[in-house]
């Protein structure tokens, strides 16, 4: 648990090279990090399709599946012992990273399956995420990687600096490493 006997907390990320940061009002609190990619968070659809037979029985059929939160259904058609019946089909979970079989080879008996509604639900276990002491979900950010740092009520993260400036909240907080890194660069050149 983060920030003890405090009465904030900031988590300090960076996602996809940029630096961001929660303010935390509810302490103590607990982070926890699983990195996502293009497909977003993983979790679980709920997904309604109707087939091109208009028969009552061939409507509005609705499943659940586990997904990704950016990736989008397809069906497509696959033969049975006999040919293409146009009933049977694949059903893909497509994405920028490609397709996924999900459910191969499985019969409508009615002809083409059209998606009409699809709901997703995040499993929470994505990201990160920050929970309070009773375990329950304060924030929930979807993020590429896991670099993050936390401080308690002013205080600057580990292995930095703070410094004082004019603009709100009237500090920053400065990297001891990149600052030194920057620092011996200098000491380098000007040696030379």
């Amino acid at each position: 648990m983060y920030c003890e006997g405090a009465t904030k907390g900031i988590v300090f990320f960076t996602d996809k090279g940029i630096d961001k940061k929660i303010e935390v009002k509810k302490t103590p609190f607990n982070v926890s990090c699983n990195p996502v990619d293009e497909r977003g968070r993983g979790g679980t659809a709920i997904y309604t399709y109707s087939c091109s037979n208009p028969a009552p029985q061939c409507q509005n059929q609705t499943r659940e599946i586990a997904l990704y939160e950016h990736e989008s259904l397809l069906f497509k058609a696959v033969a049975d012992n006999a040919g293409y019946d146009g009933n049977h089909y694949d059903l893909y979970a497509t994405s920028s990273q490609g397709e996924r079989l999900l459910l191969a080879s499985f019969s409508t008996g009615c002809g083409l399956p059209t998606i009409s509604n699809k709901k997703f639900t995040p499993n929470g276990n994505d990201g990160l995420v920050v929970k309070d002491s009773n375990n329950n979900n304060l924030y929930i950010v979807a993020v590429s990687e896991c670099k993050y740092s936390i401080s308690c009520d002013e205080d600057c993260p580990p292995d930095s600096h703070k410094c004082t400036h004019n603009k709100y909240p009237g500090y920053c907080c400065v990297p001891c490493k990149g600052v030194g890194d920057r620092l011996k660069n200098i000491a380098n050149k000007v040696s030379r």
